[in-house]
């Protein structure tokens, strides 16, 4: 634990006690990793958007997995899950992250209850979304299977919810990838898919 740190948050400077997974404000706030809102510029973590990577690694406190020139992976808890925080660089600047959450469970209908545990946190942190959706693979898939769970086990639904804030674009989706039922919590900024949908038109 660091006591003390001043922690730059894009538009705003802490005083702050850092631990695992939250820091603790000078005032005795405590805001969890990953929670700070983006309406103060957009940020993932400790992480503004179109930082460097050099200035992400300064600040992120899990234990670091891979990086190249694009992607920077950390391994670290995302409240009680276990989690990948995934930075993805466009340019050389950060332009859009991840959380990765990879769950096993022996009764399908567990993968729902955490879906719907961690739409909770997010609506807690940026209220109702904006969309939500259940995406069946087929109209039989829609009619026949009973418990949402073993469907998406199975790949036959995909369950997603969508927010909004000025600077950032927030997608919580739930799908099978590779036999894994695999829970994802995507923030991409504003600024550098306008920048990305630019070039790809010119």
């Amino acid at each position: 634990m660091l006591k003390g740190v001043a922690v730059v948050v894009c538009a705003w400077v802490l005083s702050v006690a850092l631990h695992a997974d939250f820091i603790e404000t000078s005032d005795g706030r405590r805001i969890e990793l990953g929670e700070i809102p983006t309406e103060r510029g957009g940020q993932f973590r400790f992480a503004c958007w179109g930082q460097y990577p050099f200035e992400v690694k300064e600040s992120e406190p899990w234990r670091l997995l891979s990086e190249n020139d694009d992607v920077l992976e950390y391994q670290g808890n995302f409240k009680q899950y276990q989690a990948i925080a995934r930075y993805r660089f466009h340019w050389g600047r950060l332009g859009a992250a991840e959380y990765q959450i990879d769950l096993q469970h022996d009764d399908a209908r567990l993968y729902l209850n955490d879906y719907e545990n961690i739409l909770g946190m997010i609506t807690q942190i940026y209220g109702e979304p904006i969309s939500v959706e259940d995406d069946w693979l087929t109209d039989w898939s829609r009619n026949n299977y009973v418990d949402q769970g073993l469907a998406v086990l199975e790949g036959a639904l995909e369950k997603s919810a969508r927010w909004n804030t000025p600077a950032t674009q927030i997608e919580l989706m739930i799908k099978q990838i590779d036999s894994q039922v695999v829970t994802l919590v995507n923030y991409q900024s504003k600024s550098h898919q306008v920048m990305a949908d630019s070039f790809r038109n010119n």
